[in-house]
């Protein structure tokens, strides 16, 4: 008497033979026959009598997912005390079953349970080293560049001209897109005082004239001042983060991108804090 359990390409037959139960394997047992042999060999493995003689001599096609669920089926069958023969394997089946024979002894390791408040006091920790090394890291890149800007003044002969002209032209005159950003700026500016125009007209009665005025009063030469005192500052605390992080990749596009992320994040909060900073070193100096 045969029980067949035909699932996709692969097929595990139940076959009595005496005292003795034979499973035998037939078709592709691969990753896309996975998910239903998976039913068959755990049916098979908890409900089959002993002894038993595994046969895969009829598996046509077999990859690791296949084998694991071979090994699977033997190792429940042993579990329960039954007697388990293979025969039929090839040279591909035999050597994919003893890499994944071990995988089948693995005991899943239970979870450390920690403490809410020292998992809070552990990411604080683990945070605030990270910090650390980032402002270490920062430090020697900052220190390499004026160490090179002094050497360079120092000996002028060893001043690389041809590169710097090199890297000016690629950063410069090839990256006008790029350099064409900031217009955004101006354009956002120019309509946030359209803006302010518009909303003094309707719910101030304030004529454009008259805001034009105002604005002239309110805007002088040392509102442009702090935003050329902030300037280099902003833009070297993006630029040795940037380095730092570029520094840090590894060799994968999945760190690539791992680190592009966590540079512009950086280089966001550290622009905002450093712009909060000068705020209050402007408004003690009342500038």
């Amino acid at each position: 008497m045969a029980v067949s359990d035909a699932i996709l390409s692969g097929t595990l037959e139940r076959v009595a033979d005496g005292g003795t139960t034979r499973l035998v394997a037939r078709g592709a047992w691969v990753i896309d026959t996975a998910e239903s042999l998976d039913r068959v060999t755990a049916r098979a493995a908890a409900d089959t009598p002993g002894p038993v003689i595994l046969d895969l001599s009829g598996v046509s096609h077999i990859d690791t997912a296949g084998a694991w669920l071979i090994a699977r089926v033997a190792a429940g069958l042993a579990k329960r005390g039954v007697a388990v023969e293979m025969t039929g394997l090839s040279e591909n089946a035999r050597r994919l079953l003893g890499a994944v024979e071990n995988a089948t002894h693995i005991v899943p390791e239970k979870p450390v349970r920690v403490m809410p408040l020292l998992a809070l006091v552990e990411t604080l920790g683990r945070s605030m080293t990270n910090a650390w090394n980032d402002v270490v890291q920062a430090l020697g890149v900052l220190g390499g560049v004026v160490r090179g800007l002094v050497t360079a003044v120092r000996h002028p002969s060893r001043f690389r001209f041809t590169s710097i002209v090199f890297h000016l032209d690629r950063t410069g005159l090839q990256a006008v897109p790029i350099i064409a950003l900031p217009l955004l700026t101006v354009i956002s500016d120019f309509f946030g005082l359209v803006g302010g125009a518009l909303v003094g007209f309707i719910y101030g009665d304030m004529s454009f004239q008259r805001y034009i005025l105002l604005l002239r009063d309110a805007v002088d030469m040392s509102t442009l001042m702090v935003g050329l005192i902030k300037a280099p500052f902003m833009g070297l605390i993006v630029g040795l983060i940037a380095a730092n992080e570029g520094l840090n990749v590894e060799g994968s596009s999945e760190s690539l991108g791992r680190r592009t992320t966590s540079s512009v994040v950086k280089a966001i909060f550290m622009v905002i804090v450093a712009d909060g900073l000068f705020a209050i070193f402007f408004a003690a100096i009342d500038y």
